[in-house]
């Protein structure tokens, strides 16, 4: 879900040679896009902490399920599952410096607004391997 090809990177200058400063950094493979995810998903879940006031309903984003709904919400389209994060983040308003209103777009963390996404489109790897084994029908292929 996550574009791990050709990423910008930066790192310490003084790994780099005197004419290569100048010059960007290119990374790619899993362990980019391992390392994207792993930071949008932190990020998701500290908004998370910060949306809803139950303890329960913010620990619910820890749960597989609803940080691919998360995910999923990120997507520019179903077929296209690239995730794209302005596709959420895009109303996110002003910065919050605690004794403010909440931000805008803040309320896309409650749990409630993932509660119906959870499950829909969503089914485990042994349900989906079933029916790639079975068929549409039920019968064996």
């Amino acid at each position: 879900m996550f574009e791990g090809e050709k990423i910008q990177v930066e790192g310490p200058k003084y790994i780099k040679k005197k004419s290569e400063l100048a010059l960007p950094s290119y990374a790619s493979g899993s362990s980019v896009s391992t390392a994207l995810a792993a930071g949008l998903g932190s990020l998701c879940l500290f908004l998370a902490r910060m949306a809803n006031e139950s303890d329960r309903q913010a620990e619910r984003f820890c749960e597989r399920s609803t940080m691919l709904a998360v995910f999923r919400e990120m997507q520019v389209s179903p077929k296209d599952k690239v995730i794209a994060p302005s596709q959420l983040f895009a109303n996110f308003g002003r910065i919050f410096y605690g004794t403010d209103p909440r931000p805008v777009g803040l309320d896309k963390f409650e749990f409630s607004y993932f509660e119906e996404k959870i499950g829909a489109g969503l089914t485990t790897r042994r349900a989906r391997s079933r029916e790639r084994a079975t068929g549409a029908t039920g019968g064996t292929v």
